[in-house]
């Protein structure tokens, strides 16, 4: 539990870190980000010029610098080994997701920070447009849910410059899964309750031609999968990121007494969406646009978790989403890597 002096915060990251989370966290009154944590020493030197904020190769140094609290982004092979060190100085964290590399990895970090503030970027939660279909949902203005179908096809840089990185690569746990559905497939659950089956394909034949040598593994570039809620309800998603030409990110959500679509065709993939929902007599309901950030449209979103995460670590207090969100998100992805390769139908224990 920290006081009223300025929160002295820590980021990992020299990527988004640094582009987002550094310049949002700059906007919160008593919070100072007084320390980077990079692995490129050139990069370090770039980011300490340029933020005039100190950055460090070595973690040792990084966390002597009597920190209250730590910022995370960086790829998920690398996660759990920072929230280790977060953990032996009992400090609280905010993660990108994913939350590590897999399930067993993700409910260890949760349940060793069981007694910790943590939180999770599952940005998209924070935007306008979704918070709106989250209450029109909850106050039952859209009925029983019966469906939900989400399409978010685009064209990945790596993908049109034919850059192969760790996010083209199954090895460093790249793929569309980890890149856009955890945030899907936290969003589905948020809106439309837990899942208790699901069935998934998954085709990564256009990583394949990027490969550098025949021992590297593509990672997916599409998925398609549905999923069973203890509702009833029945999510669809198409997801890729290998689709020439494509700016594509719909919601189609349908219930007993009316729908919804939430839709962003703009290559503004944080600011570009608009909501409109109609009730089941044809009469509007909802019409909201994402207002228009000025600047990076990353960081409206963010600045409103890390606002949480802020006042969560001042009270000495939980914080969603958190670890645990991310431990069950992660338990999704595995389940559909398994249902994909096994080509069957796999049953999800819900939540506790």
């Amino acid at each position: 539990m920290v006081g009223k002096r300025a929160l002295r915060l820590g980021v990992v990251g020299l990527g988004f870190g640094a582009d987002v989370h550094v310049p949002a966290f700059d906007l919160l009154p008593d919070v100072e980000v007084v320390a980077l944590l990079g692995r490129n020493a050139e990069k370090a030197a770039s980011a300490e010029s340029r933020l005039r904020i100190p950055v460090f190769t070595d973690p040792k140094s990084f966390f002597a610098s009597c920190l209250d609290a730590v910022s995370v982004a960086v790829p998920p092979g690398q996660v759990e080994a920072i929230v280790e060190h977060c953990h032996a100085h009992r400090l609280p964290v905010l993660c990108e997701k994913p939350l590590g590399s897999n399930t067993p990895a993700a409910e260890r970090m949760a349940q060793q920070y069981g007694d910790l503030t943590t939180a999770l970027d599952f940005e998209f939660a924070e935007l306008e447009t979704f918070l709106a279909l989250h209450e029109a949902i909850h106050a039952r203005k859209l009925g029983d849910l019966r469906h939900v179908q989400v399409t978010w096809l685009n064209e990945s840089w790596v993908h049109r410059s034919g850059t192969w990185s760790w996010k083209t690569d199954a090895d460093r746990d790249g793929g569309v899964l980890n890149l856009f559905g955890t945030h899907v497939l936290y969003l589905m659950e948020w809106l439309a309750g837990p899942v208790v089956a699901l069935s998934a394909r998954m085709d990564s034949r256009v990583t394949a031609q990027l490969k550098p040598n025949g021992d590297a593994r593509a990672a997916e570039d599409l998925v398609h999968a549905t999923f069973d809620h203890a509702s009833g309800a029945v999510t669809s998603i198409t997801i890729g990121n290998a689709n020439p030409g494509l700016t594509a990110h719909r919601w189609t959500v349908v219930g007993s007494a009316g729908s919804a679509v939430i839709d962003n065709s703009t290559r503004d993939y944080m600011g570009g969406f608009r909501l409109v929902a109609t009730s089941a007599s044809g009469e509007p309901l909802l019409d909201v646009s994402e207002p228009a950030a000025n600047g990076d449209g990353r960081l409206p979103p963010f600045k409103r978790l890390a606002e949480r995460f802020v006042t969560a670590v001042r009270a000495g207090t939980t914080c969603h989403p958190g670890f645990g969100e991310g431990a069950r998100v992660q338990l999704l992805v595995d389940a559909i890597r398994q249902a994909a390769l096994d080509n069957r139908t796999i049953e999800i224990q819900r939540p506790l």
